[in-house]
Parts: C-alpha cells; structure tokens; sequence
C-alpha cells in the first residue's frame, strides 16, 4: 500500500504542474512551456500510466490559444513530442530500454482490465460509468460537490473564463469516458487523476465567496462547510 500511495503522490503533484502549465500557456504559446510539458507528461508517464490523461488539457489550452483548428498543428508541439521520451528515459529508462517487457506488461494489465481476472471484478448495478460518478460524492461530500458544480457554471458564464475551465475539466471528462466509464474493475482510488481538476474548479468559488463576504465571518463559513462536508462525507462511505 506504501508503494501505491507513493506513486498516487507523485502522480497527483505531477497533474497539478501541468494543469499549471496549461493554465500559462493560456496567456501565450511560449516554447519552454511545450518543452517543460513534454519532460512532465514523460516523467508522469512513467510514474503511473494514468498521468498520461494531463495531454488533453495541454491540448484545450493549446487550442484554444492559438488562431483556430488551422492553427492547432503548430510546430511546437513537437518540442513536446521530443521531450516525452526523454522524461521517459529520466524517470523510467526501464519502460525504453525493455520495450518488449514494458508492452507484455501493458497488454497484461489490459487483459485484466477487460475481465480476463474474474477476481478483479466489483460488479455495480450502474456500471463505471454510475459508479464512479457516484463516488465523486462520497469523496467530495455534498457542500464541495455543490461549490464545484455552482463553480463550473459560474465560469461558464464569464466568458474570459471559459477557457480556464474547459481546461481545468479536460482530464476528468476525458478520464470517466476513455477509461473510468467503460472500466468493470470499480475502484475508488482510479478516480483520483480527475481530483486536481475537480478541486481547483471548486477553489475557484470557494475564493470568490472569501473574496466577497466580510472578514468577520470567513472563518466561521470555512469552518462550519469544512465541517458539514466531512460529515456528508461520512455519512455516504
């Protein structure tokens, strides 16, 4: 379990720097970004395969900085293409200098994943795509899954946001539907890729509610929806 936590750690640190990077490149298609970029998604990669889900909000914030669709297959990108393997080789030189292994070991895993290992299997009357949807609640307790969802529309609504939140909801979306939704293992620790996205989408509320209430009573708001939404939180599990 030690082993697990270790690399879900790392993983999750690894998310927030590119979600980071992405948020920048928002602001201008500088190089070093694409470069940095490619060495994290490498590193990730290499740490836990679910870390290879932070290209698609690279890939909403490079869209949506450039020109339009004409203009999405810039030269850049390759600095990104480049710098993946070399974040491979940094972190995991094991993954290319053992291809063989490293696809029989991918292919293995796969063939569990598709139900080959019965003894995997935690049926769910909704499947992945119910259950995990459902596990975003006991995880995130009913006050924070409020705040997120009040967050999502309220940057829907700000058009100089609407960016920063396709991009903030790009791994979670493309996470429950490639892999969490059609998966028939039900775990709850698969949906932890999605929750630096979730969170900060929730931050965002949360900071423009401690922005404009007095100061007198944030702390008691702080406290008493930190305390309401470990009971739900409980309550559910």
């Amino acid at each position: 379990e030690g082993t697990v936590i270790r690399t879900d750690s790392a993983m999750q640190i690894i998310i927030l720097f590119c979600l980071l990077l992405s948020q920048r490149l928002l602001e201008g298609r500088r190089t070093t970004l694409y470069v940095v970029q490619g060495l994290l998604l490498g590193i990730g990669f290499s740490t836990k395969f679910a870390a290879c889900f932070a290209i698609f909000p690279f890939l909403a914030a490079h869209a949506a900085s450039g020109a339009g669709w004409r203009d999405f297959f810039s030269r850049k990108l390759w600095w990104t293409a480049i710098f993946l393997p070399l974040g491979i080789l940094i972190s995991g030189p094991y993954l290319l200098l053992h291809p063989g292994e490293t696809l029989e070991g991918i292919r293995a895993m796969a063939s569990r994943v598709g139900g080959a290992d019965p003894g995997m299997q935690a049926p769910h009357p909704l499947g992945g795509w119910g259950y995990f949807l459902l596990d975003i609640y006991g995880s995130m307790g009913f006050l924070t899954l409020a705040a997120f969802l009040i967050g999502t529309f309220w940057m829907m609504a700000q058009p100089r946001d609407r960016s920063r939140l396709a991009v903030l909801l790009a791994l979670p979306l493309s996470l429950y539907l490639l892999a969490l939704g059609p998966n028939p293992i039900h775990v709850p620790r698969f949906l932890l890729p999605a929750a630096p996205g979730l969170v900060l989408v929730t931050a965002f509320f949360l900071d423009y509610l401690w922005r404009s209430v007095t100061p007198p009573w944030r702390n008691w708001g702080v406290a008493a929806a930190g305390a309401a939404s470990k009971m739900a939180t409980k309550a559910v599990r």
